[in-house]
């Protein structure tokens, strides 16, 4: 009988480490385009660095993922957590002494996203390593909980912190939360593969990232989750941005106020992480994804016309939502179909996809937002319906695709 995961000290360990990291990630999310936007003031280049912040992973999850099945993700967790940390100190360094301009941000951000992009990856593969099949779900779905318990902390956290300084003491924060995860996982050297004498080449990770790629392909279920995954971001990319720049620009909201709308949304996901486990027993990952992208098509709807904070709120708390239903679904299927061995390749195949998706989708609304409101609104409205037929998708093609695969919930 498996242990629980509350009594696991090795998952304990790993879940605190997670959600450090975590803390710091949503308080740089928030904090990131508010500093962009007072060094500029413009949205387009708020769209800009966060695609810049996304884009990276198409590349840098490939040879992570690959890195991480064939080494294991310990020194990765480990090598990244200290990366990240680094660099967010110097740019909350150069943020704070007013040396920040655009060119600089956009360089660091680049980088901090190569490191995140493998450190993401790493964890993913970690998972299926400190856990049984029949407790992903659990553990993904308690992973999640705290991740929004985390986007309830950080935007409020992040508002404040930049409302009341200059934006270098949240980017501190992000420091100093990876560093605390370093910490964490460093003794769980469980997580390390025998070693095998000899060093990884750069062809042989090639060869794995070949292998990696041919390997998602055919497995029908991880070919339509990353349609799913990468469709929606490509519509809801610009979302979080363009309702940042709404509430600052057009409704004249404070930081601090753009921080508790955030927090505010983020406390009905934390409700609704709490049901997933209850629901995937019940009704299965196609039904959640289904749902997940449903709450993702409202938040395109409410979010074309931005005329009241309280329609940019709705919208805010249908994104929120609607991604932590989908994602700990989308997770926990590919963790259960790739299986440890290959979790790390997919787990950078999917991600790197998907945020490719999401930059383009950051570029996409930026680039209308800037030209024209209306450019936006169309964008939207458009999204709302390509999200509206994925969530059709998820639930009947998914479905059956998955009739092959073995139960995952299992006694």
């Amino acid at each position: 009988m498996a242990t629980p995961l509350g009594r696991d000290t090795s998952f304990v360990r790993f879940w605190t480490a997670q959600t450090s990291s975590q803390l710091g990630d949503e308080v740089y999310t928030v904090a990131l385009p508010l500093v962009v936007y007072a060094v500029t003031g413009s949205a387009g280049a708020m769209s800009l660095v966060f695609g810049l912040s996304m884009a990276p992973h198409v590349v840098a999850g490939l040879f992570g993922g690959a890195f991480t099945d064939r080494r294991g993700p310990y020194g990765l967790l480990v090598a990244t957590s200290l990366l990240a940390g680094s660099l967010m100190a110097i740019l909350a360094v150069l943020v704070t002494i007013g040396a920040a301009s655009l060119p600089v941000i956009a360089v660091i951000t680049v980088v901090m996203a190569c490191s995140a992009s493998t450190l993401l990856s790493a964890y993913e593969a970690a998972i299926p390593r400190l856990m049984p099949a029949q407790q992903l779900l659990e553990a993904n779905s308690r992973l999640e909980a705290t991740r929004t318990l985390c986007a309830v902390l950080g935007p409020s956290l992040a508002g404040f912190l930049t409302g009341f300084g200059d934006g270098g003491p949240a980017i501190a924060v992000n420091a100093a939360s990876f560093f605390v995860a370093t910490m964490l996982i460093l003794p769980l050297r469980s997580l390390k593969k025998a070693p095998t004498g000899t060093p990884v080449t750069v062809r042989e990770l090639w060869a794995d990232v070949r292998d990696g790629l041919g390997q998602a392909w055919r497995r029908r279920p991880i070919r339509i989750g990353i349609l799913l995954s990468s469709g929606s971001n490509l519509c809801t990319g610009s979302l979080d941005i363009y309702a940042i720049y709404s509430l600052r620009h057009n409704l004249h909201a404070s930081a601090v106020t753009v921080g508790l709308i955030f927090t505010g949304s983020s406390l009905f996901a934390l409700a609704a992480a709490s049901l997933l486990p209850r629901l995937g027993r019940r009704a299965g990952y196609s039904l959640g994804m289904g749902l997940g992208l449903a709450g993702l098509a409202s938040a395109c709807a409410l979010m074309a016309n931005p005329a009241h904070i309280a329609i940019v709120a709705a919208a805010l708390l249908a994104n929120t939502s609607g991604a932590v239903v989908f994602n700990v679904q989308w997770r926990a299927m590919r963790q259960h179909v790739a299986g440890p061995e290959l979790i790390g390749r997919i787990s950078g195949i999917c991600r790197g996809i998907a945020y490719a998706a999401v930059a383009l989708g950051a570029w996409t609304g930026g680039l209308l937002t800037t030209l024209s409101g209306d450019g936006s609104r169309l964008y939207l409205l458009t999204g709302t319906a390509m999200v509206a037929s994925l969530a059709v998708v998820a639930l009947s093609v998914l479905r059956r695709s998955l009739r092959s695969v073995p139960a995952a919930y299992t006694s």
